[in-house]
């Protein structure tokens, strides 16, 4: 059995390091071509950089409609809801990419029309395995913004996700194709759309991923979104 020595597969050998070993005292002159590839896979790996950390969703105020205590539930469709349906799946994640199961995320916003009803679109659930949520519901509509008919917020979802190992993060949701996202500072936060039909109609399908890890805004911070 050849003996290699370890030193000669570090880094510090130079860059020739992956291409030769060097013998251990004793031990015979030459590598086998077994022990070149595990000298080249170490150098490999002692190069390697770290895991890449992703960037965090970005954190929004809280808004002035936030209430704790919503109904435990993923589905706020109601027949007789005006407006088109959505439905919307998303996953919880750390900055490495790893699911967060057991988050609680809490979702709101307003009716079909703009308006918000405190008493209603309003959920909360746990995220399950992979740190899967969803949630079923109607796609809100423009709000008024500074008491005028003329301008508009984008449509927008409400979020707080909550875990223990991760500051809470408050932000939002908004959708790509809205006219009035050209108003939102946040134009990172928006997610694409698509058209399912199936037996009950049109339903527009999104999907989002949550990334915990960014700092809270200071507490009575405004936003450029307020």
């Amino acid at each position: 059995m050849r003996i290699i020595d370890a030193r000669a597969c570090s880094p510090a050998a130079g860059a020739g390091a992956a291409t030769r070993c060097r013998p251990a005292r004793g031990a015979a002159r030459h590598c086998s071509r077994p022990a070149l590839l595990l000298c080249a896979l170490a150098v490999a790996l002692a190069g390697a950089p770290a895991h890449a950390q992703r960037e965090p969703t970005t954190q929004t105020s809280i808004g002035i409609f936030y209430q704790p205590g919503a109904p435990e539930t993923a589905n706020l469709w109601r027949d007789g809801d005006q407006g088109q349906r959505l439905a919307l799946s998303g996953r919880v994640l750390d900055r490495r990419g790893d699911a967060l199961a057991g988050a609680l995320v809490e979702m709101w916003h307003a009716d079909a029309t703009g308006s918000v009803d405190e008493s209603r679109y309003r959920s909360a659930q746990r995220s399950g395995d992979g740190g899967r949520f969803e949630i079923r519901t109607v796609l809100p509509g423009h709000i008024p913004m500074a008491r005028s008919n003329v301008v508009f917020a984008p449509r927008h979802i409400h979020i707080v996700v909550t875990h223990p190992a991760h500051p809470r993060l408050v932000s939002m949701i908004f959708f790509k194709g809205d006219e009035s996202l050209l108003t939102s500072p946040y134009p990172q936060l928006a997610i694409p759309l698509e058209t399912s039909r199936g037996p009950q109609g049109e339903v527009l399908v999104g999907e989002v991923e949550i990334i915990l890890g960014a700092p809270p805004l200071p507490p009575g911070a405004l936003d450029p979104g307020d």
